[in-house]
């Protein structure tokens, strides 16, 4: 455990630094008008999954320099635990951007040992588990949000869902109506929207037409049954996915599995097999 305190420590340092550096507020709880960079690459749901965790990283760290100023390390929270954790979460960002899969993979495991005063360390594992089959495969990159692993993408949105959770609970925590608390809202939001956009629905609940299935299924379940040229075909593709997502099948995934299991087990009972 001292070396993740010397990691949160260093971090926090580097955090601080660049922080004030930076630091104005042409808008409330935005650190200096920064924006994400720009992409070296055409994958617009890389891109809207990065551009979502780019922004809550970045209202994270605003949340922790206001926390830090008003005291509230004193009063049993941990603003150095916003700023180590904001300050990878964003770089990882940077690295989807930049199609850098380690770096993401690796800003993300720092952002797990530092951030575990609030977070659980396998939640950010299992974020950095929705890359590409192989980081080096551009055939991989370039079929990403499409053809993932749903199982895995299910996952990652599950952790996202528990950060926003953890991250709702400490914006209650503090002052009502504050620069911080408005910034961890924002960022709650923001990582819900990255773990819709990573199950294939809208990043926001309003887009979704009025009556829809409250579990959409993911990007490549209903790639797969749309390219079924006839009812025999969608039919075998249900039967494969149903043994695909199956609980039994996925150990350790199965409150991840579950829905898509289910609303795949609705399409059969209504194709009559």
């Amino acid at each position: 455990m001292a070396w993740r305190r010397r990691l949160t420590g260093l971090v926090f340092l580097s955090f601080s630094f660049q922080f004030f550096w930076n630091f104005s507020l042409p808008l409330p709880g935005r650190t200096g008008g920064q924006e994400p960079p720009e992409p070296n690459h055409d994958n617009r749901f890389v891109i809207d999954v990065a551009n979502e965790l780019w922004y809550g990283a970045d209202d994270m760290l605003t949340a922790g320099a206001f926390m830090g100023d008003e005291g509230w390390a004193n009063r049993g929270e941990s603003p150095a635990t916003l700023g180590s954790v904001g300050i990878s979460l964003r770089n990882a960002a940077e690295a989807l951007l930049l199609a850098d899969w380690y770096d993401f993979s690796g800003e993300l495991e720092v952002a797990g040992a530092a951030g575990d005063y609030y977070f659980l360390e396998e939640d950010f594992s299992s974020i950095g588990a929705a890359l590409p089959g192989d980081p080096d495969s551009e055939e991989d990159f370039e079929t990403w949000g499409a053809e993932q692993s749903a199982p895995t993408a299910a996952v990652a949105a599950a952790a996202l869902d528990r950060l926003s959770a953890e991250i709702d609970s400490l914006a209650g925590r503090i002052n009502e109506g504050s620069v911080a608390a408005q910034a961890l809202e924002r960022t709650a939001e923001n990582c819900r929207r990255a773990g819709r956009l990573l199950q294939g629905q809208p990043a926001d609940e309003s887009d979704e037409d009025d009556g829809a299935d409250s579990t959409p299924l993911p990007s490549n379940v209903r790639a797969a049954l749309e390219e079924a040229a006839n009812d025999a075909e969608r039919r075998s593709t249900l039967r494969r996915l149903l043994k695909e997502y199956h609980p039994d099948q996925n150990p350790g995934e199965e409150d991840a599995v579950l829905p898509v299991f289910m609303k795949l087990q609705e399409l059969r009972d209504q194709s009559g097999d």
